[in-house]
């Protein structure tokens, strides 16, 4: 029997959707602007500080241009200025190139975040505290195991559940927008893994390592090399999300070199209070414990804190949050028994 037009027309239909279906690299490019503005009001109860101050903690703007799923642009500037020293301020945070050429294995160079530490590379507008804890500020941000640097990075994502996630990278080392200092180019290499094990857990694990040439002047009195290492854990059930972190390696910045270890819980609930008003309440619990020198004096830090975030629609949060931080004598005077209440209205485009 003639095989008829209608059951020809399927066929002829897919044969044209192959021939003008595009490449990655021809469809036609996108480009998106994104941002937030963080504004805060905080009292304090630490010498030598303001009692209680307005500041606005970020006004970022971030551009990308997208061609297809192969390649990726990105460039965001910081336009509030809070960095106590001046010099020390630029805008630029991240800016950077990244090619995709499949699921498993992608290229990303230019200025970002190092892959170390859940609660770094956690964005603040998917973070429930207003600060990232103690640890934060000591281990990634003044030791520089973490947070943002120039360099370039292989990562990829394999399976489902279970899933494993990789990231490994080279980077100068001199955190952002900064360039090699070290006469010997010496550079820090980090990597991480993680595994989604059920839709409701992913783990994690990650190590930093920082070189430094020790005939610069910068980093005579560092060691040639210190290490620091990275367990994690995020859990979500329904509306509960709850993270853990703990480190543990090198305290390079101190004469006797000791070890340094960390370890931080977060604890978030949000439920909706009027869904005809897009209006959501979030309480949330923080609590850590970090030793600045665990080898010699077993100097420690304890915080906690607690607090609620509303949610008005998707865009803005007001998030009020008490702090508390209580120091061991024998803890170097740089740390010191804090107390402090935040009140921050923080938006964020969609």
């Amino acid at each position: 029997m003639p095989t008829s037009l209608a059951a020809l027309a399927p066929t002829a239909s897919k044969a044209d959707d192959q021939r003008t279906r595009k490449k990655p690299w021809k469809k036609k490019p996108k480009l998106s602007v994104s941002g937030r503005v963080y504004a805060l009001y905080r009292v304090v109860d630490f010498a030598n500080r303001p009692s209680n101050e307005f500041r606005l903690r970020s006004a970022r703007v971030q551009a990308k241009w997208k061609e297809g799923s192969l390649i990726e642009a990105v460039a965001e500037a910081e336009l509030s200025h809070e960095e106590e020293v001046v010099s020390a301020w630029a805008p630029l945070r991240d800016a950077y190139v990244r090619l995709k050429p499949m699921r498993a294995l992608r290229l990303q160079a230019g200025q970002f975040k190092k892959p170390f530490s859940r609660l770094e590379l956690l964005s603040r507008r998917r973070l429930a505290a207003i600060e990232r804890g103690i640890a934060n500020d000591w281990i990634i941000s003044s030791l520089g195991y973490g947070g943002r640097d120039t360099g370039v990075q292989l990562d990829g994502k394999l399976g489902k559940y279970p899933s494993l996630e990789y990231a490994a990278g080279i980077f100068n080392g001199n955190g952002t927008n900064q360039r090699e200092s070290d006469p010997d180019g010496s550079k820090d290499v980090v990597v991480r893994l993680s595994s989604q094990i059920a839709p409701w857990l992913n783990v994690g694990a990650d190590a930093s390592q920082k070189r430094f040439d020790r005939q610069s002047p910068s980093s005579a009195d560092f060691p040639r090399s210190a290490l620091m290492t990275g367990l994690d854990f995020g859990l979500k059930l329904d509306k509960l999300n709850v993270t853990g972190e703990a480190m543990y390696g090198d305290n390079y910045a101190f004469v006797n070199r000791p070890m340094s270890w960390s370890t931080l819980l977060l604890v978030s609930y949000k439920f909706a209070v009027a869904k005809d008003w897009a209006l959501a309440v979030e309480p949330v619990l923080q609590g850590e414990l970090m030793k600045v020198e665990h080898d010699v004096i077993d100097g420690h830090l304890l915080a906690g804190a607690a607090g609620a975030n509303l949610h008005i629609g998707r865009t803005f949060r007001l998030m009020l949050q008490g702090d508390i931080v209580r120091a061991a004598a024998n803890v170097p005077a740089d740390w010191r028994d804090e107390s402090r209440l935040s009140l921050q209205a923080a938006f964020d485009t969609p």
